[in-house]
């Protein structure tokens, strides 16, 4: 049992485990008089064959249950008062002696209401993640299907322009090296303006193309 069920500062030292600074729970006696839990014991040797306090060799000689290694000293043992785990929620009232306390807090029925208010918490708690989860869900798939409208778009962009490629690449002309332009190829001279308007070639002569066209 922990601070929590009792108060350290009343137990006597000797009865206070040694390695996990509690009231030792079902305490074993060591050879050399040391006392423990019996579960930090058998931990502790299962490392080391030695007494964690004086470093005595266990080897030969294993822990022992206080009740048969020394009656009196476990009566002292068994007169130390402890609480239920529960009494901090002020739901159980029990106290009682250490050697009870596991099967107290096993059977004990009292932190069934707390417990209960608990669920009912944990239950609104769940309802309402349901329904965040829902509406994300909605969210979810709005965002979908309005992506899905996206790449349609950026598909019938495409198509469009590549469509109006294949019309410009039908529209382009060549240069006629000896400016035989004429009204008659107006058209013809025209497209060449176009296409020519941003980056002209170096070796066309605006002027003669003037001519042409006048």
């Amino acid at each position: 049992p922990d601070a929590s069920v009792v108060d350290l500062s009343k137990v006597p030292e000797d009865l206070i485990c040694a390695i996990c600074s509690e009231l030792c729970a079902n305490p074993n006696l060591t050879k050399c008089n040391h006392l423990f839990c019996s579960e930090c014991i058998g931990a502790s040797l299962s490392l080391q064959a030695a007494c964690p306090t004086c470093r005595f060799d266990l080897r030969s000689a294993a822990a022992k249950k206080l009740s048969e290694a020394s009656p009196i000293l476990n009566r002292i043992w068994r007169k130390i008062r402890v609480r239920c785990p529960f009494a901090v929620q002020n739901t159980c009232e029990w106290v009682g002696s250490p050697d009870l306390y596991d099967g107290h807090k096993a059977g004990c029925t009292k932190p069934f209401g707390a417990s209960h208010i608990s669920l009912e918490a944990l239950r609104r708690e769940c309802d309402d993640l349901k329904r965040q989860n829902q509406s994300l869900v909605e969210q979810t798939r709005e965002r979908d299907r309005l992506v899905s409208d996206l790449r349609k778009q950026i598909a019938d962009e495409r198509k469009s322009s590549a469509a109006r490629t294949r019309e410009l690449e039908g529209l382009t002309v060549r240069l006629d090296p000896t400016y035989g332009y004429d009204r008659h190829r107006a058209v013809e001279l025209s497209r060449l303006l176009i296409q020519n308007l941003e980056n002209r070639p170096a070796h066309i002569d605006t002027n003669r193309i003037f001519n042409c066209v006048k």
